[in-house]
């Protein structure tokens, strides 16, 4: 691939996650003055965590009109809510049970139901929100595996070739377990798009990511395109050095 990624290197995880914060709160209020609300998409994972915590300190949380914002996320575990291994349960954790955001702004995965019942119900919140037209984020978090992968778009799953389906239940072999993924061309529309990405072990697949010959059924994170729009990547040192 000859695209060339915006990309950013921070000496480490807390200083990515410090511009981070600060990314969410300015297109925070650029969004709410422009369409008067601000609607994100969530990662998981502990970059994000950092993240959500720093976003919850008094003083920055009380640089946001949280009314305005509305939350998804990009993929979830199936399991309940309260489980270690939720997304949603991490952020709730981390940020929401710290802010005064209203119930109704939070569109969570129901990760307690079968598999294609959660992802039914997903597309069913997506398609209310959105008016039944395309869905987009004015911010979208994503983070990205040392095998290529980012939300629940696994190497080699059939949630690869989802088109028009905006969200999905994926069965990824090597966790042996479900997950509800949204489609690649759903993330896409994002108005801005950044990955956060730390840790060395991450080199090989990012340089595929970026300068491999185009094979997301290899490395999904290639289809992250969002051609019209911008994507940027956060690396740490040791990431950034490697690649």
């Amino acid at each position: 691939m000859t695209e060339v990624f915006k990309k950013e290197v921070f000496k480490n995880k807390e200083e990515i996650c410090a511009a981070a914060t600060e990314l969410f709160i300015e297109k925070a209020a650029e969004s709410i003055e422009a369409r008067n609300k601000f609607v994100v998409c969530l990662s998981g994972g502990s970059t994000p965590e950092l993240m959500f915590r720093m976003l919850a300190k008094p003083e920055n949380a009380e640089r946001v009109n949280w009314k305005k914002v509305h939350f998804f996320w990009g993929d979830e575990r199936m399991v309940p809510p309260d489980d270690p291994d939720s997304n949603y349960g991490m952020t709730n954790d981390a940020l929401l049970k710290k802010i005064d955001i209203p119930s109704g702004n939070i569109h969570r995965i129901k990760g307690e139901l079968e598999p294609k019942l959660s992802a039914g119900e997903y597309r069913a919140e997506l398609n209310v929100f959105f008016r039944h037209k395309q869905p987009v984020f004015d911010l979208c978090f994503m983070g990205m595996g040392d095998d290529g992968h980012t939300a629940s778009l696994f190497p080699k799953t059939k949630a690869l070739k989802l088109v028009r389906k905006r969200a999905a239940e994926v069965y990824v072999s090597k966790l042996k377990a479900w997950r509800v993924t949204l489609s690649a061309p759903v993330l896409n529309m994002s108005r801005y798009m950044l990955f956060m990405v730390a840790g060395r072990n991450k080199a090989k697949a990012l340089k595929e990511v970026w300068y491999g010959e185009l094979n997301p059924r290899l490395y999904p994170a290639q289809l992250m395109r969002a051609a019209e729009n911008e994507v940027v990547w956060y690396l740490d040192e040791a990431l950034g050095k490697a690649v």
